[in-house]
């Protein structure tokens, strides 16, 4: 990735990634079809968002590799969205 995420940046996921480390607290997070988002299973990690939209996956441990860490996913948008704006720049993964 050319670009460091800070908080308050809208996360568009290409392709499949990893999270294995602390992240921002992003605002918009958008997994498109096809790729994934996939929390490292072996740590403990806080994830933050007002929003996550998935057309893809959104994977946290599985049959095979079961989630042994500790996974925080805090959403912090508005209980109601009557229009979604996309008003901060965004960075796409992948």
């Amino acid at each position: 990735m050319s670009q460091k995420l800070t908080d308050g940046d809208n996360f568009i996921v290409l392709e499949n990634i990893l999270i294995d480390g602390p992240t921002p607290s992003f605002h918009d997070v958008t997994i498109n079809a096809g790729a994934s988002l996939t929390f490292d299973p072996s740590i403990d990690l806080t994830f933050r968002a007002a929003n996550i939209y998935v057309d893809g996956s959104l994977e946290i441990g599985s049959e095979d590799c079961p989630y042994l860490g500790r996974l925080e996913i805090t959403l912090t948008g508005k209980k109601y969205i009557k229009e979604i704006h996309v008003s901060t720049p965004a960075f796409m993964v992948g």
